[in-house]
């Protein structure tokens, strides 16, 4: 039971359920009594069908209700919890897959996230249904096991990560033999996709926050299998790698890292300290600790992400929440002057009280800081040029770096990639909606059509004609940066752009405070027929 009021997860939790709840229909004789996707049930006009992965959440309040957490215990809560595991039943496709973006869009995603959640929460509250209603449950949790045991999306690995979870906890309340293997088959490619540094890939790199959501996942499955030392080394290997990232400010990552998120999730920081800790675990517990009102959390993100990520999270951290004393062991962690993770083509370095956050493989974005303070930061330049728009933190860049003392220099090459400001639903949303509601009715034909989509709009990176290189000196006065581009034919405006991301990344746009405090610097540029030549200078201070 939770009731100690020194849990600082408490209050947040409260608020948090509280503003969950309100997406839930509870009208118990709806015909979509039990959807937690408000946009559909509620406003009607937004979409026309049920995104699945609004029924997730149902894992935070089951644990919440079978733990004593107090706000959980009325009627009103267990009936949800109880409409919404039979909702995401009736919304399952005929082949065991579910909705995200589009009707029926057959994502991976959804299917590996809510099969955990739902198998979570039923085996946390099986008291609620009849015993038809869990039999009925049970062979859809097997009906979506075996779904995902016959795909994959390897370019996102937290999404493997989820669907490995779900296999495990399916084979665990099922005993089906076929749910088991495939489990084992999913746990043994997960594990064999680790890099050397420690992360999983993230749409072809690294992503501290999804890094934050694999970690969280892996504790999840720990969670009901502490004996699989291999994820317990890996999980700790991943803690090893997020380390290096930790802002002094209480953000991480952002548009320098693959996906441009900063997520940073408690439960896998209270399970692993109190289960599985190593240096680097408390190192992160203590900087979450310390800077946790700086972090983005549940009053930070939209509706999606509080039910999809966000809520999940902090209900397992809150039960999982044990008093331990306040330290500052963040700060005394010594890092060696030049860190270069040459997988992720990521950087971090320190000359005197200066530390800077590089991604040398994409143009040189990078977090500047001068001790606590944000001494400057960019996200690269978008510009228009040779007929199309472009920008440098979606290139590739190769990278030269020079170290001495109270020195660092870091020049990068490379060419911009092209954005995508297309709106095609402007033009195609009727025969659109008419293909998801005939054509995409056949599974095979959607499953392909949504592989597609992702590929040709999500993941794919085109490059253009448009090259950049970049200087970044770093001493103990300050920092100076030169950029020069190119075009080959014409380069109409050129922007300096600041925490911003052209990532196709929903959860990659959210702000966190520091980032509302203005940053001070000096830019000068010239734009000259295909060519812009700019320098950014700042000082220290003190």
């Amino acid at each position: 039971m939770t009731s100690s009021v020194e849990n600082p997860y408490i209050k947040p939790m409260q608020r948090g359920l509280a503003r969950l709840l309100a997406l839930a229909n509870r009208n118990p004789v709806s015909q979509t009594y039990g959807c937690l996707d408000r946009n559909y049930w509620h406003f009607k006009t937004i979409i026309d069908f049920p995104c699945a992965t609004y029924q997730h959440p149902v894992l935070g309040l089951a644990q919440l209700r079978s733990n004593g957490f107090a706000q959980a215990q009325s009627s009103f809560v267990s009936e949800t919890i109880r409409a919404a595991i039979l909702y995401w039943c009736k919304i399952q496709n005929r082949d065991g897959s579910f909705n995200e973006y589009y009707e029926n869009d057959r994502s991976f995603c959804p299917g590996a996230f809510t099969t955990f959640g739902i198998a979570h929460a039923f085996m946390n509250s099986q008291d609620l249904f009849t015993e038809a209603e869990s039999s009925a449950i049970q062979k859809a949790l097997v009906k979506s096991a075996m779904w995902l045991a016959g795909h994959a999306f390897t370019v996102v690995q937290n999404q493997m990560i989820a669907s490995m979870v779900s296999l495990f906890l399916v084979s665990r309340i099922t005993s089906n033999k076929d749910v088991q293997a495939a489990f084992e088959k999913r746990r043994a490619e997960i594990l064999q996709s680790q890099t050397d540094e420690g992360w999983f890939p993230e749409y072809g790199g690294a992503d501290t926050g999804y890094s934050w959501k694999a970690m969280d996942l892996f504790c999840i499955y720990l969670q009901q299998n502490r004996e699989d030392q291999e994820v317990v080394r890996a999980t700790q290997k991943l803690a090893d790698f997020l380390v290096n990232f930790t802002h002094p400010d209480g953000t991480m990552g952002g548009d320098y890292c693959s996906r441009a998120t900063q997520h940073i999730f408690p439960f896998s920081l209270e399970f692993l300290s109190n289960s599985f800790s190593t240096p680097a675990v408390e190192h992160l517990k203590s900087w979450f600790v310390d800077q946790k009102d700086s972090m983005i959390d549940m009053t930070s993100v939209d509706e999606k992400y509080l039910a999809y990520f966000y809520f999940n999270s902090y209900s397992l951290a809150t039960l999982a929440w044990k008093k331990s004393p306040a330290t500052d062991l963040w700060k005394k962690t010594k890092f060696p002057d030049l860190v270069r993770l040459n997988e992720s083509n990521l950087l971090r370095a320190r000359v005197g009280d200066i530390t800077a956050w590089v991604d040398c493989g994409r143009n040189g974005v990078c977090r500047i800081y001068q001790g606590t303070k944000l001494l400057y930061a960019d996200s690269g330049y978008v510009a228009r040029a040779d007929g199309a728009i472009v920008a440098s933190q979606l290139g590739s860049s190769v990278a030269e770096v020079k170290s001495a003392e109270h020195l660092l220099q870091i020049q990068t090459k490379g060419a911009a990639g092209k954005v995508d400001d297309t709106l095609p639903l402007r033009r195609w949303i009727v025969l659109f909606k008419l293909v998801c509601k005939t054509v995409l009715r056949f599974d095979s034909l959607s499953y392909w059509f949504s592989v597609f989509i992702k590929k040709s709009r999500v993941a794919r990176k085109t490059p253009s004609t448009v090259q950049m290189e970049r200087s970044i000196e770093i001493s103990t006065k300050g920092v100076t940066i030169r950029d020069s581009i190119t075009a080959q034919r014409s380069l109409d405006e050129v922007r300096l752009t600041h925490f911003w991301t052209c990532v196709h990344s929903p959860s990659g746009r959210f702000v966190p405070l520091p980032y509302l405090e203005p940053l001070t610097f000096e830019y000068s540029s010239t734009l000259s027929g295909k060519s812009h030549e700019s320098r950014v200078t700042c000082e220290t201070t003190g």
